[in-house]
């Protein structure tokens, strides 16, 4: 064979094979082309789908949900009307809308004259309240008018303490003290003269008033701020009364029991005198007396009169006396100091305009 015919047939080898070399790609890539289709046309067919569909879901879950719905609303309404049963009573007959100083005055003046009416008679067989007692609201036993801006928080506190003190004459209490509020007109918020005013007042009411009108108000702490999720206000208001256990007792009880909601938020006991000792008692409660004095003094006489008998059998049980530590044969009064606080609650606890029409 020639020279030249063997490059030709080299050559013809050659390009055979990258003819058929190229062949095979372009049918692999036709080939991944067709699937490459395929797969981009069944993304489309299922977005096309996708947005061809009914998103909602059916009618039975949705008047299911509906019925949920009308449920949980009702639920809460309910709460509301439990939560706020007594929250305006306070201001039943009046106009809060026309409320004026001059109104805050006639019912201030009527309302104590009517607790004074009111209140029993005590063990002494006196009232157990002065004639002067103005039941927290001495700033304004000079006649002197309330600011106009103070008017509706000053009948609420009057109507609320009205409400209270008859829960506390019913409880029996020996003598009443001291009633207070938290005077809010002069407190951090009052400017300096009205400040200075109420300091006057008060010393003018107390030159006026004698002993009782002196001690017939009983400072109060404003309560702290609530921080709870449902909107609510609250008043607080003091009492100082001498009473025995059972009267104290039927008071805190008459108020966790009132409404709008109320509760004791601070309660202090003292004594008044020492338990009563009966008779016959008197040589057995002076040598509990010295025992004690000796235990004390760490005596050496104590501590023989304390040590076992040397006969045997158990010690002497301690004298009735001893043992007989309350009863209403023996307690003393008590001289109890109470704070009340009474919540308001809802949207607008403060205002009750809802019960702003005169009867």
């Amino acid at each position: 064979m020639k020279k030249n015919q063997l490059i030709l047939a080299v050559g013809g080898g050659v390009s055979a094979v990258l003819l058929l070399g190229s062949a095979a790609l372009a049918f692999v890539g036709f080939s991944g082309i067709g699937t490459a289709r395929k797969n981009r046309d069944r993304a489309f067919s299922d977005l096309n789908r996708l947005y061809q569909a009914d998103p909602f879901p059916s009618e039975e879950n949705v008047a299911a949900a509906g019925k949920n719905l009308e449920n949980a609303s009702e639920w809460i309404d309910q709460l509301d009307d439990l939560l706020t049963v007594g929250t305006n009573d306070w201001a039943r007959g009046l106009n809060l809308r026309r409320a004026s100083p001059g109104e805050f005055s006639s019912l201030r003046e009527e309302t104590i004259q009517g607790l004074y009416d009111a209140a029993p008679v005590g063990e002494d067989g006196l009232k157990i309240v002065p004639d002067s007692f103005a039941f927290g609201f001495d700033l304004y036993a000079t006649g002197d008018p309330a600011k106009p801006q103070h008017v509706t928080r000053l009948l609420r506190q009057l109507r609320l303490t009205d409400q209270l003190v008859r829960m506390l004459y019913a409880a029996g209490p020996q003598r009443v003290e001291a009633v207070g509020r938290v005077v809010f007109e002069t407190g951090a918020g009052a400017s300096g003269e009205e400040g200075g005013r109420a300091r006057r007042e008060r010393r003018r009411a107390s030159r006026e008033g004698g002993g009782g009108g002196a001690s017939s108000t009983l400072a109060v702490p404003a309560p702290p701020p609530f921080r709870g999720p449902v909107p609510s206000d609250v008043e607080r208001f003091g009492f100082r009364f001498v009473a025995r256990e059972k009267a104290v007792l039927d008071f805190v009880d008459a108020v966790c029991a009132a409404t709008p909601y109320a509760c004791v938020s601070g309660l202090t006991l003292e004594k008044t005198a020492e338990d009563a000792v009966f008779a016959g008692e008197e040589k057995e409660k002076e040598r509990e007396r010295d025992r004690d004095r000796d235990d004390r003094r760490g005596s050496r006489g104590s501590q023989e009169t304390e040590a076992p008998d040397p006969r045997g059998g158990p010690p002497k049980p301690p004298p009735r006396a001893s043992r007989m530590v309350s009863g209403p044969l023996r307690e003393a009064p008590v001289l109890a100091t109470v704070l009340v606080d009474v919540r308001f609650v809802g949207l607008d606890p403060a205002a009750a305009e809802s019960s702003g029409e005169e009867e």
